[in-house]
């Protein structure tokens, strides 16, 4: 997991979230139908930080997963919780982990596979992760540091390969 890069992050968001556009109220995100408008249809963005996780790749992807069990999820697990002690030797792997513990509820979550593909767009609706052996097994993916997403209904979108980093594996 990481922070979201983008040169105008909102406009990125308001393409994400229910067709949205920037709604009349600064830093709020709504439905651009007015009679569809509902409390649960606008997000106030301000104050909150937005967060990329993978869904797995190409040829391995747990999207479906996420979604039905409003979760994001990310491993390896098997060293239990974070601790810098436990992942000390896990590379860059460490780094994720530790963000993904990081997050605060009502940030902003952008599930995606690859650079150019937002499978969904959600809120963090738990204050902290919990290990869960449900996902000990994804697809041959060892995934248990689990935390709870609230996911927008129709957020999937697809952007150019380089809008997330570098090229599509």
């Amino acid at each position: 997991m990481r922070p979201a890069q983008s040169k105008d992050l909102r406009l990125l968001l308001a393409l994400l979230l229910f067709d949205a556009t920037i709604g009349k109220k600064r830093g709020s995100l709504c439905e651009t139908n007015p009679a569809r408008l509902s409390e649960n249809h606008c997000m106030d963005t301000r104050n909150r930080r937005v967060w990329q996780v993978g869904a797995g790749d190409t040829d391995r992807n747990y999207e479906e997963v996420c979604l039905k069990h409003d979760v994001m999820i990310v491993g390896p697990g098997n060293p239990g919780p974070y601790t810098e002690a436990a992942y000390a030797d896990k590379g860059d792997i460490k780094n994720s982990i530790r963000r993904f513990y990081e997050a605060d509820r009502g940030d902003i979550i952008i599930l995606r596979i690859g650079t150019g593909k937002v499978l969904a767009a959600g809120e963090l609706a738990d204050d902290q992760p919990q290990m869960l052996d449900a996902f000990a097994d994804v697809d041959g993916w060892d995934l248990q540091h689990t935390r709870r997403v609230r996911w927008f209904k129709n957020s999937s979108r697809s952007f150019p390969t380089t809008t997330f980093g570098t090229r599509a594996r």
